[in-house]
């Protein structure tokens, strides 16, 4: 029963990561008979997952999940924390990282990969009994996910929740409706208080599944900001607007109406005289510097933010904390079918993220307002459990 188990998850998650919706009521009913049963908060190790090309400070990692755990009443200073980056060079693994140690596993586990892959009909059933032994054989207890949506990971989490862990994910963004259906049946799987969620900031909107079962202490929201902190306002780097460029998972977004609504913008901005500075996304920042105007200044968001007036973009995570910490953001129409309805819901009318020429051009002159949503002060709401942001 546990290798069909293993098999329906792995297949609901490849259909959500191609962006399908899946039947969450005929797999929740058969996945509501398995409970992780042996699953109880017990002390042991915490197996780190996370990705160096998004944070590389593993000291940092390791002082957030002792700080998350000790809000639980967990003393974790007799565990072993077993660090793991899922980045990778091509096809190469990093040295530590998930891909390669997955394939020392299976050879060390060899009889159970072969077992799991025969029985649940699937390599990806074999893998989550490797990890599964992994777990058993390091004592681990706790598995906190500090990245997510990529297959190992998945599988990961799979094998972490049957085996009755406790997994804590520390979210990089908001939820598409279909992630949140497979989400769901995570939670059929799991028992109560097992998984849990940390916002990146207060009050960043999330699906159902997921903002009630968020953490929080003494009243505050708690939170872990996963990116570096935003310079200040400073001349040298003010503009009239920053527009953020997305990215495309298995796409090129460069050649995509995303990025030509990126220029179109840029060449607006030029014909009226305004300032405007392009943030690519990071994994596009190299190659937009060949496809937008040299006359255009190409920089990292956390360096501008503070000091633009107004931003725009797609869909970005960035675009969305900047504005709950108060800043001004407008949404190309292309977005609107990206974005989950719950987040209009939650965070802002449409027609008031809607961008408009003639809508940037009133707030900048001062006809319409500048400022974002109330409440930009993150610390007065929410608890960090980043220790260098005390």
């Amino acid at each position: 029963m546990l290798m069909s188990l293993y098999s329906d998850l792995w297949r609901a998650y490849l259909s959500v990561a191609k962006g399908r919706k899946i039947d969450i009521q005929t797999l929740g009913s058969t996945l509501d008979v398995i409970k992780s049963i042996e699953y109880s908060s017990r002390p042991g190790n915490i197996f780190l997952i996370f990705d160096s090309g998004r944070l590389d400070d593993k000291k940092l990692l390791k002082n957030v999940s002792i700080r998350r755990h000790r809000l639980s009443g967990e003393d974790l200073s007799n565990s072993d924390f077993f660090i793991i980056d899922v980045k990778t060079d091509g096809l190469i693994s990093k040295r530590g990282g998930l891909r390669l140690n997955s394939f020392i596993w299976i050879v060390c586990h060899l009889p159970s990969f072969a077992f799991g892959a025969l029985k649940g009909h699937s390599l990806a059933a074999g893998l989550v009994l490797v990890y599964r032994n992994v777990f058993r054989k390091h004592h681990i207890s706790k598995v906190d996910l500090f990245t997510s949506n990529s297959r190992l990971t998945e599988l990961i989490r799979i094998a972490a929740i049957t085996s009755g862990l406790q997994v804590t994910e520390y979210l990089h963004g908001i939820c598409s409706d279909v992630f949140a259906d497979y989400l769901r049946l995570t939670h059929r799987v799991a028992v109560e208080g097992q998984l849990s969620y940390v916002n990146m900031v207060p009050r960043l909107p999330q699906p159902d599944v997921i903002r009630r079962r968020l953490l929080w202490t003494g009243g505050l929201e708690v939170t872990f900001q996963n990116e570096a902190q935003w310079l200040p306002y400073s001349v040298a780097a003010s503009s009239d607007v920053l527009i953020v460029g997305g990215h495309i998972p298995d796409g090129d977004y460069l050649g995509s109406v995303f990025f030509k609504n990126d220029l179109s913008l840029i060449d607006f901005c030029l014909s009226n005289g305004l300032k405007v500075i392009y943030s690519p996304h990071p994994s596009n920042f190299n190659d937009a510097r060949f496809s937008v105007p040299s006359d255009v200044a190409i920089g990292r968001f956390k360096d501008y933010v503070n000091s633009a007036k107004v931003l725009v973009g797609h869909f970005s995570t960035a675009l969305f904390v900047a504005s709950l910490l108060g800043k001004k953001i407008l949404l190309f129409k292309d977005s609107f079918s990206l974005i989950p309805e719950y987040f209009f819901y939650e965070l802002c009318d449409r027609n008031e993220l809607r961008f408009e020429e003639g809508k940037l051009l009133s707030i900048l002159e001062g006809d319409l307002p500048v400022e974002g949503r109330p409440n930009s002060n993150p610390r007065s709401i929410g608890y960090s459990l980043r220790p260098d942001w005390d």
